[in-house]
């Protein structure tokens, strides 16, 4: 006689009544896994998951796969199609790098997600009792190919979707590593986040629940919840990577630790921080493996939370979830992100990843929903989401630098609801390139324009040198790799290299002007003209032009474009402006005073006070020295009219006294100027005795002034002697040098008679 299970579940002994196998109170708790009582309704009475696997699958099959996606079991606002789903996603921090072979960035983003919707199917399933255990994978079986295809197969039999990125590298399909499968026929939404409901949509406008809606709260107090959640998170995890650091530090010692904790640098820390979230993230994902089911790992959590916070669940509310499925796990994109580097290193980009869920209808792709389960804050955002090299920093605040948005659909112009881009706005740390690459390139620029201060005379060739040195320099620095790949554009750096190169190719012309000027014996021209613009071209045009390149790549045009063109411009204008007036200045002033030396003589007390003016306005450069050059420019226009062979005479005696130097300074002057104008004097007298009748005597005067005038009168007078010693010895010597003038004359005109 047969006995129908008695102790078994109410669902056992009804299922016994209608089965043609029912589970019989003999096989009850018999310790064998009896194939009747190996059933949902019978709760897998003694058997083993692997024995409730293998019947379990069978029967799944011949009821039909659930491999479809479920209708929603809520009046949601989405398409039908798409079943609401909870997604919250943890990222790693990203690893940016150039690929060769395909000449791109390419993001690598190792991504921990939780997918959870609701499927009412799963409960009348022959395995839902077994559905962790079946649908779930280790990375042992993920590094395995036996065991991926076993749970690709039981995958096949229901709708399980996968995360996937759009614009991945090609050739490259992302796996999921591991994942946990969990079914709960009464839980909580993950992050207390539900569908957009139709009444969750009126509570939030409203600001009050709807009667009997658990997920309707106002908008004031979803937003405190969600942030008493974040700041829960982020506290606990800020002593969790505190633990991790201080076991990081233990291979130091006390001592090393905390000198290291002083002096260690910024990059040092923010690595330090980065491998310490990364370690936590690892401990976080052992301990949910650990747990067998989503509902355990909540709980967990809860406890975790409130033990480091100490204020229990106060703040935070729970929002049911019938029928729900999560799907949580590891996956790893490689997606190409298609950077331009246009201002670079002043470059700012845009990390995108956008993940792609088919069949799903990802409500929590808004603000920053989705990363709610990251507690990320303003303080642990760009340790957590960003490269540890210290390369990138966000743009902006964490609301700005973090976005998630539905993409636009091209065609049907709508929300593509099955697609979540995540937007990481980041700028490059340009201090470290700036200073390793940029400040050398101006010290290099600097130092060639220093040649323009050496002298425009004998130093000419140097000075062309030093500014071809600093050309090739540059032009060195402009086929320097970047590891940005290869660019078929012109970037910040090569703009700023070829405004460097300008400069230095502007002062090399502005050299060669000045050659051809001195060249043509233009004095006057090429000390003003190199006067000013050894210092306009260093000090107004290097200078305007740099700033303007530093605004271009801060994307500053206006005050960009002021520096570039208002620098060239004001330089070229104001270069003009002095040259023409320092030039005409100069040709005022020397007018001046030789206009002074033609009326005022020796024995006047100005006469000092004239030669220091004579000699300043001829001395433009500023050397103070004139060379045989300025002292001919000055006796010409002072004797102007004069012949040549007077003017000669006087620069042989100036000669005498400027040495091999062929350069007089301003205590060698007034002798050279005396000298000068006795020589001069002398060749007038000499040349009116070859008029006729005896040659007159030859007496040496002292003053110029005066032996001008006793020519023009025809008297001669002798000179007393002088008082002074050194004033005899010039005139003993002044008029023996006219004597062997003489004699030279005389004997040149013997052969004639």
């Amino acid at each position: 006689m047969r006995i129908f299970c008695v102790d078994c579940p109410e669902e056992c002994k009804t299922n016994a009544q209608t089965s043609s196998t029912p589970c019989l109170q003999s096989m009850w708790n018999d310790g064998v896994c009896d194939v009747e009582c190996n059933n949902l309704a019978c709760g897998h009475n003694d058997c083993t998951t692997a024995q409730v696997i293998d019947k379990c699958v069978a029967e799944q099959d011949l009821a039909g796969d659930l491999a479809d996606p479920p209708g929603s079991s809520i009046d949601s606002l989405a398409a039908a199609a798409l079943v609401p789903m909870n997604l919250q996603v943890d990222f790693a921090a990203a690893r940016l790098e150039i690929r060769p072979e395909i000449n791109e960035m390419v993001l690598t983003q190792e991504v921990e997600f939780s997918l959870q919707w609701q499927d009412s199917r799963l409960r009348g399933s022959p395995c839902a009792a077994v559905l962790s255990s079946l649908l779930s994978l280790s990375p042992e079986e993920a590094n395995s190919d036996i065991g991926r295809n076993m749970r690709t197969a039981y995958w096949d039999r229901f709708w399980i979707p996968n995360p996937d990125a759009l614009d991945p590298i090609p050739s490259y399909y992302a796996w999921v590593e591991e994942g946990a499968f969990s079914y709960e026929e009464s839980g909580s939404w993950t992050e207390g986040l539900a569908p957009d409901d139709a009444s969750r949509r009126r509570s939030l406008a409203g600001g009050e629940g709807a009667d009997g809606d658990s997920s309707g709260i106002g908008i004031a107090a979803e937003k405190a919840a969600k942030a008493e959640r974040v700041r829960r998170r982020a506290a606990a995890e800020a002593r969790q990577v505190a633990r991790v650091e201080a076991s990081l530090g233990d291979r130091r010692t006390r001592a090393e630790s905390a000198k290291w904790r002083e002096g260690a640098s910024a990059a040092s820390k923010a690595w330090t921080r980065s491998e310490a979230h990364r370690l936590a993230r690892l401990a976080r994902r052992k301990a949910r493996a650990k747990h067998g089911s989503a509902a355990e790992w909540r709980a967990a959590e809860r406890r975790r939370l409130s033990e480091e916070e100490g204020d229990g669940d106060a703040a935070v509310t729970e929002v049911s979830c019938a029928d729900c499925v999560t799907w949580a796990g590891v996956i790893e994109f490689q997606i190409i992100e298609g950077f331009r580097y246009d201002d670079f290193p002043f470059d700012k980009q845009v990390v995108q990843t956008s993940v792609h869920v088919k069949g799903a209808d990802l409500f929590t792709c808004r603000e920053q929903d989705a990363f709610l389960a990251m507690g990320l804050t303003s303080e642990n955002a760009e340790s957590k989401l960003l490269p540890a090299t210290g390369t990138w920093l966000l743009d902006g605040s964490l609301a700005d630098a973090l976005t998630l948005e539905h993409p636009i659909d091209s065609v049907s112009g709508e929300e593509d609801r099955e697609t979540c881009t995540v937007k990481i706005h980041i700028r490059r740390n340009w201090n470290v390139f700036f200073t390793k690459q940029i400040c050398t390139m101006l010290l290099v620029t600097a130092g060639g324009l220093m040649a323009l201060l050496m002298h425009h005379g004998e130093l000419i060739g140097d000075r062309c040198a030093q500014l071809l040195v600093a050309v090739l320099i540059i032009i060195t620095a402009l086929q320097i790799d970047l590891g940005l790949g290869n660019l078929s554009y012109l970037i910040w750096v090569d703009f700023f290299n070829l405004m460097q190169l300008l400069v230095l190719l502007t002062a090399l012309m502005q050299t060669m002007v000045i050659h051809r000027l001195a060249y043509r014996k233009q004095t006057v021209t090429v000390i003003v003209f190199d006067r000013v613009f050894r210092f306009l071209i260093p000090c107004c045009l290097y200078p305007s032009l740099v700033l303007g390149m530093f605004f271009l790549g801060n994307k500053d045009l206006g005050l960009a474009y002021f520096f570039l063109i208002g620098g060239s411009l004001g330089t070229a204008v104001l270069g003009a402006y002095l040259v023409h007036r320092l030039y005409f200045r100069a040709i005022h002033n020397r007018e001046k005073a030789i206009e002074t030396a033609r009326t005022i003589s020796a024995d006047d007390p100005g006469y000092d006070k004239m030669l220091d003016a004579l000699f300043h306005n001829y001395d433009l450069d500023g050397g103070g020295e004139l060379d045989n050059h300025e002292m001919r420019v000055l006796l010409e226009s002072l004797f102007k009219g004069e012949p040549r062979a007077a003017i000669s005479a006087a620069m042989q005696e100036v000669a005498k006294i400027s040495g091999s130097d062929e350069e007089v300074d301003e205590h060698a002057f007034r002798d050279a100027f005396d000298a000068a104008i006795a020589a001069v004097s002398e060749y007038k007298l000499e040349h009116a005795a070859d008029g006729g009748g005896p040659p007159k005597p030859k007496i040496s005067y002292a003053s110029s002034v005066d032996r001008i005038h006793a020519f023009d009168a025809g008297l001669l007078k002798t000179h007393q002697a002088k008082s002074s010693e050194n004033e005899i010895a010039v005139a003993v010597e002044m008029s023996s040098s006219f004597n062997r003038r003489h004699k030279i004359k005389q004997e040149q005109q013997e052969p004639r008679e």
